[in-house]
């Protein structure tokens, strides 16, 4: 499935500047005829496990998360927290780059 940048926005619960921002970082994507921007469902889940897979090398602690343009580990202050059924999404900026960051998990029910 094709989705467009706001799409996406909602069904990730990311700012649609963010995932702008991961066309730049070589986020597959296309332009039809008028130049508005497609993402590949099934192309960027590919490009995210890719991504993931060079930042395995470190577990992140509970107060990070990996910025795709710095291609690190970051501390996330005063990050924004968003819960939608069990899963949770804590969102902040790169205290290096600036650019904006997130990091998904799940709740943890035994609390």
């Amino acid at each position: 499935m094709l989705y467009t940048p706001s799409e996406l926005e909602q069904e990730l619960g990311v700012p649609a500047y963010s995932i702008r921002d991961w066309v730049k970082l070589g986020m597959p994507h296309e332009r039809d005829k008028r130049e508005r921007l497609w993402i590949n469902g099934i192309e960027f889940a590919q490009w995210v496990n890719r991504i993931r897979k060079k930042g395995a090398h470190t577990r992140l602690k509970k107060d990070e998360a990996f910025c795709l343009h710095c291609k690190q580990a970051v501390r996330l202050d005063h990050p924004q927290v968003s819960q939608k059924g069990n899963h949770i999404l804590l969102s902040g900026q790169c205290p290096n780059c600036g650019h904006s960051i997130h990091r998904g998990g799940h709740v943890d029910p035994s609390q």
